[in-house]
Parts: structure tokens; sequence; C-alpha cells
């Protein structure tokens, strides 16, 4: 998490040290990463860097589980699925755009592939791995019991199992399909704008079609059964408050 110091600056420089760190990790990767190299390319003392972030997986950690988590909900809350699609309605347009979000930040994909990639390949980014597959896990978590709320996912589920297969299915299994697909995970597509265009619109409306169809059947309320509200939607503030980081002072 970022010293105090850091949010004391003026949100311009803070603005510009953070885009100048995601540059140096989408072009450098993680351990190419030089806090050296990213201090004289931002313009500041690298003394001032210790006085901002403990070290670079501080820093790394903070542009993963804060900053992308925050540009992520402005994106989708900025998105939000037309009302009275009901919950499967709204989950499939957050997939949608989620992976819309994706594609346009293909910087942050490539910086964080590392890390979303099935093996994170370093003792230091395995440990954040789990972090941030705790934090995705609780968000899955949150999501089934905001279904159940609204009446329109089963009850007689375990929650703690259903929240592993939905991440199974929403995450491992998009990567999987993506692979077979376009030779790559989703992460990694979204990192190459260029072959990013070759699965377009349509391709992605496929894809999450056949996933949400198959939520639909797995976790949906049986046919005619009565639903406690007639509304749907996703409160996206409540997925996004299960993430570890919170904003400083």
């Amino acid at each position: 998490m970022p010293k105090e110091t850091f949010f004391n600056l003026s949100p311009e420089k803070r603005s510009h040290i953070l885009e100048t760190a995601i540059s140096e990790f989408a072009e450098r990767s993680y351990t190419g990463f030089s806090i050296t190299h990213m201090v004289t390319r931002a313009g500041i003392a690298k003394g001032s860097f210790y006085q901002y972030f403990e070290n670079k997986l501080d820093l790394y950690r903070y542009l993963l589980l804060n900053v992308w988590v925050e540009r992520k909900t402005s994106f989708l809350k900025s998105r939000l699925p037309p009302s009275g699609d009901g919950f499967f309605g709204a989950v499939r347009h957050l997939l949608l755009t989620g992976i819309a979000f994706g594609l346009s930040q293909p910087r942050m994909a490539a910086m964080f592939r590392p890390v979303l990639s099935p093996w994170a390949g370093d003792e230091e980014l395995g440990a954040l791995q789990q972090e941030t597959l705790a934090y995705q896990r609780a968000s899955f978590l949150n999501l089934i019991e905001q279904g159940q709320a609204q009446g329109q996912v089963r009850r007689d589920l375990n929650l703690e199992t259903a929240a592993d297969l939905l991440m199974a299915i929403t995450r491992d299994g998009i990567d999987r399909a993506m692979s077979r697909i376009m030779g790559m995970t989703l992460v990694e597509l979204c990192a190459r704008p260029k072959r990013a265009a070759e699965f377009d619109e349509e391709d992605r409306a496929a894809l999450v079609d056949e996933v949400v169809d198959l939520l639909r059947r797995w976790l949906g309320v049986s046919a005619g059964a009565p639903a406690e509200t007639a509304g749907g939607g996703i409160d996206i503030d409540a997925l996004a408050d299960t993430r570890p980081v919170r904003e400083g002072p």
C-alpha cells in the first residue's frame, strides 16, 4: 500500500508516477522493471520513490488491486445493463463489458499478464497471484449472493463450492476457450490489440452467451418458481469492495 506521502502529492503528480510505472511494467515486465529507470523517466528522485512505496512489489500490487480495479469499476458503472434484463442478463452484460475493458487497456493487460496467467513463475508474483485469486473468488461469492437476494439464483447451493465453480467457469473456462480459439489467454489477447481485433464483438457475444446459458441452467431457479424481485442488475461497487486494497488518505 502506498505511504501517506504519496497521497499528499497532487492528483496530477500521482497520476504521472502511476502512468510512468504502468508503461515501465508493460514494456519491461515485472522481473525487468527497474526503479532507477522508472524514476528517471518520471523525473523524480530515487529517494522519493521509497517515500511513496516500500518497493517494486508494493507499487505493482497497488496498481493491480487498486488502480486496475478502480478503473474497471468506473468502466462498468458507466456502461450499466438495460433495466429489466434480469440477473443473468446483467451477468452477460458484465462479462462482455469486462472483456471490453480489458481490450481497452493493452498496457495494463501487458503489465499484469505474469500475475494473471495460470503460472506466475516468480515467488513474489505467486503470492500476489494467490491474493488476487482470493479477491476474485470473494467477488464471485458476492455475485451469487446478489442473485439469491433477487430470487433468481438457487438457494440450495453450497455457496463456497458455487463460488469456486463459478470462478472456474468464467475465469479459467474462458481462458481455455480463448486459448483454443485464438491461441492465447484473454489477458494475453488484451495485450495485443492487432490480434484482439480478430476477435470481434460477435465472437465475444457468442462465447459469453454459451457461458451465461450454462450458468443459467446451473444456478437459475427452476422454471415457474416465483422470483423474490422482478428486477435484476448487479451492484458493481459491492463486487469491487471485496478487494483487499483501499484508496489512501
